[in-house]
C-alpha cells in the first residue's frame, strides 16, 4: 500500500480517492480474511493473538478508506517523535 501511495502522490484528489479503492480496498479485504482464518489457530495469551484480537476490534475503521487527499501514511509523525519516545 506504501507503493501504491507514492504513486498517488503526484495526482489530484479524485484520482487517488478511485486508486485507493480500486487497488487498495481488496488488500485490505484479503488481510482482513486472513486475520479471520488466522485467529482460531491462536492462544488467547500469545502477543500474536491479542493484535489480530485487537485489528479485528478496529476493522471496520481500518478496512474502510477514507476519501482523503492526504497521504495515509503516519511515518513523519513517528519520525518526529522517535527521539522523545526513546528519551533522546
Amino acid at each position: 500500500m506504501y507503493g501504491l501511495e507514492q504513486t498517488l502522490r503526484e495526482h489530484s484528489p479524485d484520482t487517488r480517492t478511485a486508486m485507493r479503492q480500486h487497488k487498495s480496498q481488496p488488500l485490505l479485504d484479503a488481510l482482513h480474511a486472513w486475520l479471520v482464518r488466522q485467529h482460531p489457530f491462536r492462544s488467547k495469551a500469545d502477543a500474536t493473538a491479542r493484535a489480530i484480537d485487537d485489528t479485528l476490534g478496529r476493522s471496520r475503521a481500518l478496512c474502510v478508506l477514507p476519501a482523503m487527499s492526504a497521504c495515509q501514511s503516519n511515518n513523519p509523525v513517528g519520525n518526529a517523535i522517535r527521539p522523545l519516545a526513546l528519551g533522546c
